[in-house]
């Protein structure tokens, strides 16, 4: 008999999170609610394996939504929400890298604040179910065995300006 498992994506149908939808970090100490609309409508976001994404998250890619920051609220009593400046990436721009300091989940990317971007990037571990991804950065730094995602734009490294 198979365990019990929780998190299967399948449980959680695009038409339940029509209206967004709330993830955490592994412990449940830091929970994200975002509410953007018909975020299963179209593919947004995007994949990037850039080698920093790729140690932030400790995985062979990150999977990223671009969201505007006024449809992201994070919840954080106990403050375990730590972020530290990544000023040395592919894109040039200063990242403020974000984790549950508790259980090191990585829970997203905010431009640094001189910057004029009005997006936060929430790294989609920390949600129910993922949206397919738009589009891909950084892909010469793929790994061989990975393919593309079907149907997304790929680039060879950044595109600006970022848009979903």
């Amino acid at each position: 008999m198979a365990p019990d498992l929780k998190g299967n994506p399948a449980d959680h149908t695009p038409d339940s999170l029509a209206a967004g939808m709330t993830g955490s970090c592994l412990c449940g100490a830091i929970t994200v609610k975002l509410t953007q609309k018909d975020l299963f409508a179209k593919p947004i976001g995007h994949t990037c394996h850039c080698v920093n994404c790729r140690k932030f998250t400790g995985s062979a890619l990150a999977t990223i939504l671009m969201v505007p920051a006024e449809n992201v609220s994070v919840s954080d009593p106990k403050k375990y929400l730590k972020s530290f400046l990544d000023s040395d990436t592919g894109s040039g721009d200063a990242l403020q890298r974000s984790f549950c300091s508790n259980c090191g989940s990585s829970i997203g990317e905010f431009i640094d604040e001189e910057s004029n971007e009005k997006n936060v990037f929430l790294n989609t571990g920390i949600f129910p179910r993922i949206p397919t991804p738009a589009f891909e950065l950084f892909t010469k730094h793929r790994h061989e065995w990975m393919g593309e995602v079907d149907g997304a734009v790929q680039h060879e490294y950044l595109r600006k300006p970022y848009k979903s």
